[in-house]
């Protein structure tokens, strides 16, 4: 049978206390104690006590201390560490000092931090910190098995943001729906965690060991044991239902929502920061976070106060978290399993020797709240740090890569901020990224279309945070600095805006757009470091008002799939150095309105499958050797012919024509005939033939000479012979 507390003469026995603080030298006697437990919450304590001596006031602070509340077997123990000392003086008997202690999670409280976890859960992280702060190692920290069954799912991003530790490590549990409260059941400094739908499970208040504890009322003061001396019920009207909306930008089309018990009394929480599931860098989304889990946590928080007890009674046992049962007859019925959720202890010794006392007080009781245990509690949301204003940050690589460009499917880039201390990481974060995958804001973005820009390892970035959540951070921008100098020179060219970009691997090359804006001095400047593409394709338009030039330094090539025009108002030249070749589908045509000269330095051939024409309506003239030489002019009346030494027509092989300054001769292989009018001179190969208008004829052919004539013969001679 459990101890009730109960004195030997059927009274209950008074409270005894005590205090020990290590470093205090000699008894220190309570006169005053009060200690506030608040579930979910460091509690406060603090002891107004005597000591013979003077105590160090500066080196107590941050000792060890405990407060011991003793009634016959029944103790209970407040563990912690010593926070305040207040010297008050002397009274007739020892020095008398106000001291305040707390548990060692309050510690965290003077502590604060700018840190960042990535792919663990909130219990991992809490381990994290209390590890850094020194604190409940082993199994100081209680994880009962209702967490385990109810683990919270690892975070891509958690973010303390220059949070101190204390409110840090309340947020998360709260997020998560994790209740705590100190004590291990030995009076040791243990923090203990358990689910909030765990309340049916919490121990039993010592006192409540055997059964329900007694509603005393007036007959408090001659009880035989703990008990409550009155308590009161509340029903307040809260939300009976809630709707959690947020955003995965990996699934735009499908926004997160999930509503729980919604009715006229519902809340609406957005961004609701659901915890987004593991990424799949396969299918470039996140798996969906666990929605039900988070609604039924916010519904928890929201209703928590909707029916609770206050009271008021002496049961020492009673603590944060502690649970018992009651049983009330009467109208009211108060009757079931509750969980404590905030006791106040208060403790007064007026026979002790610190200044008198009031001897009717009791020397202890206490004040609490409790709700029913089949309802779970939730500790109300803790409100995380904005991120209202811009931070600064270096883009960074995969941990042990060198790459100058590193990002994802989405353009993400990873970055660290200056406050991110890798030497300083825990044992999870050692050699992870230095951030999480941040997106980068474009001044447009379409699907497949827009800008697209990717930061480079150590650019320095502006980061923004959606909502000012720090756990969801973007970059907005880049910034020039010491190491990266804006890509013209300022302020001598401070007229010019570049786009200027870098070849990766960096080999010193650069692609560049840059705008000069000094007036009558205006340009657009274009650079390509190796190619560069045009695609248009419909219509291409290009004025130029004054001049152009293009200058190719190896080949370039035109294709035109329909026609081209080229109009040129005044001279147009072309100059190749080496060979031009036309090559012409169709017809060609050339139009010249006035002159056209053709220089060939070399040899000139011209080739016709078919035929040719030349049409000239005045004059042609060809001539070789210059004014000297042989020349061919032709005109509609005459065609001449001048050479100075010989004008030669050949016929095949053996037909010749050639005239020189002294003779003129021709040479054919069958015969020659001359046609005057009627007048004629043949030559054959053996015979020659001359005949006039008038029918006379003379033939030589071979020895013989025939002449013919019908009219009268004439032959005339300084001597004429006559053989016949």
């Amino acid at each position: 049978m459990a101890d009730d507390g109960a004195g030997t003469n059927g009274i209950i026995a008074e409270v005894s206390f005590v205090f020990e603080v290590q470093g205090a030298d000699g008894p220190l006697t309570v006169a005053r104690a009060m200690v506030r437990e608040r579930l979910c919450a460091p509690f406060e304590g603090s002891v107004q006590v005597s000591a013979p001596t003077s105590l160090p006031l500066h080196d107590l602070i941050g000792c060890p201390c405990a407060l011991t509340l003793h009634r016959e077997s029944l103790t209970r123990r407040f563990t912690g560490v010593v926070t305040s000392v207040e010297d008050r003086g002397s009274n007739r008997e020892a020095r008398v000092f106000e001291i305040g202690f707390a548990p060692s999670l309050a510690i965290l409280a003077h502590r604060a931090h700018h840190r960042v976890w990535q792919g663990v859960d909130a219990l991992r992280i809490i381990r994290e910190v209390l590890d850094d702060a020194g604190l409940y190692a082993g199994d100081a920290l209680v994880l009962p098995e209702q967490v385990a069954g109810d683990a919270p799912a690892p975070r891509e991003c958690c973010v303390q943001f220059g949070e101190r530790d204390l409110d840090f490590v309340q947020r998360l549990l709260a997020e998560e729906g994790i209740l705590f409260t100190f004590g291990d059941g030995e009076g040791a400094d243990a923090l203990v965690l358990f689910d909030a739908r765990g309340g049916s499970r919490r121990p039993l208040v010592p006192a409540a060991a055997n059964g329900p504890l007694p509603i005393q009322g007036h007959g408090a003061a001659t009880a035989a044991a703990e008990g409550i001396h009155r308590i009161d019920a509340t029903s307040s009207m809260t939300p009976s239902g809630v709707t959690l909306r947020d955003w995965d930008f990996t699934h735009p089309r499908e926004p997160l929502a999930s509503t729980r018990s919604r009715d006229a009394r519902s809340v609406e929480r957005y961004p609701a920061r659901f915890v987004l599931g593991a990424y799949d860098g396969g299918g470039h989304e996140y798996a969906s976070p666990d929605l039900r889990r988070t609604a039924r946590i916010a519904l928890q928080q929201e209703a928590s106060n909707r029916d609770r007890l206050r009271g008021e009674g002496n049961v020492t046992g009673m603590s944060a978290g502690g649970r018992f049962a009651l049983e009330e007859p009467g109208d009211r019925a108060l009757s079931g399993e509750f969980v404590l959720t905030a006791v106040l202890h208060l403790g007064h010794c007026p026979d002790e020797t610190l200044g008198g006392g009031d001897d009717a007080d009791d020397r202890y009781r206490n004040l609490f709240e409790c709700v029913p245990a089949a309802r779970p509690w939730a500790a109300p949301t803790v409100g995380r740090p904005r991120a209202d204003h811009p931070q600064v940050a270096v883009v960074s690589a995969e941990p042990g890569s060198d790459e100058e460009i590193c990002t994802d499917h989405y353009g993400r880039v990873l970055v660290r901020f200056p406050w991110d201390r890798p030497e300083a990481r825990r044992a999870s974060q050692a050699g992870t990224r230095a951030s999480c995958w941040l997106r980068v804001m474009q001044p447009w973005s379409g699907p497949g279309w827009g800008f697209h820009f990717t930061p480079r390892v150590g650019m320095e970035v502006i980061v923004q945070c959606i909502d000012g959540d720090p756990d969801r951070p973007y970059v907005a921008g880049c910034l020039p600095n010491a190491a990266n100098v804006p890509p013209v020179e300022l302020p001598a060219h401070r007229t010019q805006s570049a786009l200027r970009t870098q070849s990766s691997p960096a080999n010193g090359g650069y692609n560049e757009l840059r705008f000069e804006d000094l007036a009558d001095h205006e340009e657009v400047y274009l650079r390509a470091q190796r190619d560069q593409r045009v695609e248009v394709l419909h219509d291409r338009s290009v004025a130029v008002s004054r001049d152009a030039r293009a200058e190719v330094g190896r080949d370039e090539s035109l294709f035109v799939g329909r026609d081209r025009a080229i109009d040129v108002s005044g001279n147009e030249q072309h100059a190749v150095e080496g060979n031009l070749q036309w090559s012409v589908g169709g017809d060609a045509i050339h139009d010249v309105s006035g002159n056209h000269t053709v220089m060939v330095h070399k040899a000139h051939s011209s080739h016709v499958d078919q035929t040719a024409e030349v049409t000239v309506d005045e004059r042609v003239t060809v001539a070789v050797g210059g004014n000297s030489g042989t020349s061919l002019e032709i005109s509609p009346d005459d065609l001449k012919v001048q050479t100075p030494k010989k004008h030669l027509v050949a016929v095949g092989d053996e037909t010749t024509h050639e005239l020189t300054p002294e003779r003129f001769a021709v040479k054919v292989p069958k015969g020659i005939s001359l046609v005057c009018g009627d007048t004629r001179i043949e030559l054959g190969e053996d015979r020659i033939v001359l005949q006039t208008k008038g029918g006379a004829k003379v033939e030589l052919q071979g020895d013989k000479i025939t002449i013919k004539t019908d009219g009268p013969v004439s032959i005339k001679g300084s001597n004429v012979s006559n053989n016949g």
